[in-house]
């Protein structure tokens, strides 16, 4: 199916395949055949920037941005819509944050040396991926070690692997980070770790933004061939981080962490109807505390705190059978997720270890249930003509099992959402059907252009369903409750685009527009509480990149744009956290054995905001910023990399903001990016 190569609504980060090429160290990022339209793939942490968070590091790709927290917890935006209208996965793994105000996202917990590469895909291409998505998927992979590569110092036939070491000014960022695999193709274990330590950054006037953090993970894969056709995968993984630092929140996190199990096995012979079989498991269990007192004491001049222990346990797996012909492939499957979660806040008089006072309970015993059929086809009509057909059925079924408990009286879930509803919460059962159909014509070996219908059902997550966040003040100015009965969202999305791939020249358009259903609108109430309702929507917008290679020098621009409209609300037709119209500008000079480049990245003022539902922080201001990249090759396998970020030591911010709901911070926030960065890197393949 390498066919489907020939269109892609893709946008890699520096905006140019030959930029990357350049970038990686002789790593060859290789697109699997059976790739699909609208993806792009590029390392999980590129090496023409400092990126702290990969949540921060995709923001290199064009047509995806991030929501800025601190040094940790960015937040993806894809065609507008973020946090689980996303589908993120991490090796095949699901991973939801334990923290209710989204300290946390998935993404936190992608380490640099634990992923070889990341793969996102815009809009709904795929059933395979598991429910909902509508908004894209993120992929994070990890690829078989390859022991008869000739990329970097040859310390042992049987033993392959990285380091990195980096250093970036400003924030005072040191990073470590490796990973070794011994063994052979028919089986290797591969162990990898990395460690981080950030203080906090100034921005452009010099003024300190909280973003420090302490970071380290590690994990071991064991893999092999076990029998004939038969190979297995068991993966161990753990991330910790401490005393992290948020300028979005009024609270700070003493400490995160997750663990992670995964087991894989694939069997390449006939088996019943199929030609191929897959089976996937995975554990994920994320604990999580937020306070505003041990890492930093955030209000001086009061007595007492708060603090917000949580979890979330998210276990699931997937079996995926495949069927084979010279013209096709079918695949399918079933999955399963079960996800439980748990948050609690307690009002604590400081220095009185044992002194506080049970507040809140913001997930109340949330569990989510959620099996999945899907059947999906690949199919060359024609030498020129591919086809996707795809479907999807998932039966969820989603409980506060703690949402009835008489401990808080006036202040439990269940008198929450009676108070703010007039309901209840019950166990809530549904079943959503999704589809797509795709066709790619081939207008000639370098020309070709892609139609994509589809439908997708995105169902509320814990927080717009079930979160009972009851206030510090008395009259309820500051009370977050989810709806028990929001309907999920319901998205038919149209895709179309073109796509020119000659020599030296790369040129993508892509243009969609996505009508939503019941559109989950975080919003506020009448008396300053925060609510949740469905609203009808629509998102639309262009993603436009196109690459150049002259020999040496290799010119880039990247540019993408989308618009929200609440369709119900004649006096506010803006949806909130859509981001203005966004470019790059990408100029490098490559001359084998060094790089240099300069890239310039920009966006419109965006006065398309929403006024009532707390989220944005406000009209933006356009800006302009320009960084400098560079590497050279020391020897094979050793690589200096070095950079300026924000050359002018401009002061900015991106317009998309994080909203936190904490009894302290209750207001959007906008947070500065950093001021003038310099940082140096050092890559060593072996």
């Amino acid at each position: 199916m390498k066919k489907w190569l020939l269109f892609s609504g893709v946008f890699f980060g520096s905006a140019s395949l030959s930029v990357w090429a350049s970038e990686v160290s002789n790593i060859v990022i290789d697109v699997p055949e059976s790739a699909l339209p609208s993806e792009s793939v590029s390392p999980v942490y590129p090496v023409s920037v400092p990126a702290s968070d990969a949540g921060q590091s995709l923001r290199q790709i064009i047509g995806v941005t991030a929501t800025r927290k601190g040094g940790k917890g960015f937040e993806p935006i894809i065609r507008g819509q973020q946090q689980s209208q996303l589908n993120v996965l991490m090796d095949g793994a699901y991973i939801y944050g334990a923290c209710p105000g989204r300290m946390d996202p998935p993404t936190t917990y992608v380490s640099r040396a634990g992923y070889d590469k990341v793969e996102v895909i815009r809009g709904y291409e795929s059933v395979t991926h598991g429910a909902g998505g509508s908004g894209g998927t993120v992929l994070f992979t990890r690829e078989a070690p390859d022991f008869d590569n000739d990329r970097g110092i040859n310390l042992h036939p049987s033993v392959t692997g990285k380091a990195y070491m980096g250093y970036t000014g400003n924030s005072n960022t040191k990073e470590v980070s490796l990973v070794v695999a011994a063994g052979n193709s028919e089986g290797w274990l591969r162990a990898y770790g990395g460690y981080q330590d950030a203080g906090n950054y100034k921005d452009g006037k010099g003024n300190k933004v909280s973003s420090a953090f302490h970071s380290k993970n590690g994990g071991l894969v064991i893999a092999g061939d076990v029998a004939e056709f038969t190979h297995m995968e068991l993966n161990v993984e753990a991330v910790r981080d401490d005393d992290v630092y948020y300028s979005g929140n009024g609270m700070d996190a003493p400490w995160a962490k997750a663990d992670i199990w995964r087991f894989k096995a694939r069997y390449d012979q006939s088996f019943l109807l199929f030609d191929t079989l897959e089976l996937s498991a995975y554990r994920s269990d994320v604990k999580h505390r937020m306070d505003n007192f041990s890492v930093r004491r955030r209000k001086p001049d009061v007595a007492n705190g708060l603090k917000a222990p949580s979890s979330s346990l998210t276990w699931g797996g997937r079996v995926q059978g495949s069927v084979f012909t010279d013209r096709s492939e079918l695949r399918i499957g079933l999955d399963y997720q079960a996800n439980d979660r748990d948050a609690k806040r307690y009002k604590v008089a400081l220095g009185q270890d044992k002194a506080y006072l049970y507040q809140s309970h913001m997930w109340p015993g949330v569990e989510y249930r959620q099996t999945g059929l899907f059947a999906e086809l690949d199919y060359e009509l024609s030498d020129k003509d591919h086809l996707r057909i795809g479907g999807r059925y998932d039966d969820l079924k989603a409980e506060a099992t703690k949402a009835s408990t008489a401990t808080l009286g006036i202040n439990g879930p269940n008198a929450l959402y009676q108070k703010y509803y007039g309901y209840h919460a019950k166990k809530v059962s549904e079943g959503n059907t999704s589809g797509l159909v795709s066709w790619v014509h081939d207008l000639s070996s370098a020309n070709s252009f892609e139609v994509r219908a589809s439908r997708s059902v995105r169902t509320a997550d814990a927080s717009e369903r079930f979160i009972a966040s009851r206030g510090s003040c008395c009259h309820g100015s500051d009370d977050w409750v989810g709806n028990p009965r929001i309907k999920p969202e319901i998205h038919h999305q149209l895709d179309a685009g073109y796509q020119l791939q000659a020599s030296q020249v790369q040129f993508r358009l892509m243009a969609f527009v996505d009508e939503v259903n019941n559109f989950i609108l975080r919003t506020s109430g009448g008396t300053g509480s925060t609510l949740y309702k469905n609203v009808d929507a629509r998102l639309y917008g262009l993603e436009m990149e196109s690459s150049y290679d002259f020999g040496h020098w290799q010119p880039a621009i990247g540019l993408s744009w989308t618009r929200g409209e609440n369709r119900d609300d004649s006096h506010n037709k803006n949806l909130p956290q859509i981001p203005p119209l966004m470019g790059r500008l990408t100029l490098d000079y490559n001359a084998g054995v060094w790089l240099l480049g300069t890239r310039y990245e920009f966006a419109t003022r965006q006065n398309k905001v929403d006024k009532a539902s707390g989220l944005d922080a406000g009209e933006s201001s356009g800006y302009g910023v320009m960084h400098f990249h560079g590497w050279y090759q020391i020897e094979k396998g050793v690589k200096l990399l070095g950079g300026v970020e924000n050359v002018f030591d401009r002061t900015y911010a991106l317009h998309v903001n994080r909203a936190s709901r904490d009894p302290f911070n209750p207001e959007a926030l906008r947070v500065n990016e950093p001021g003038r960065q310099v940082w140096v890197g050092l890559e060593v393949l072996f």
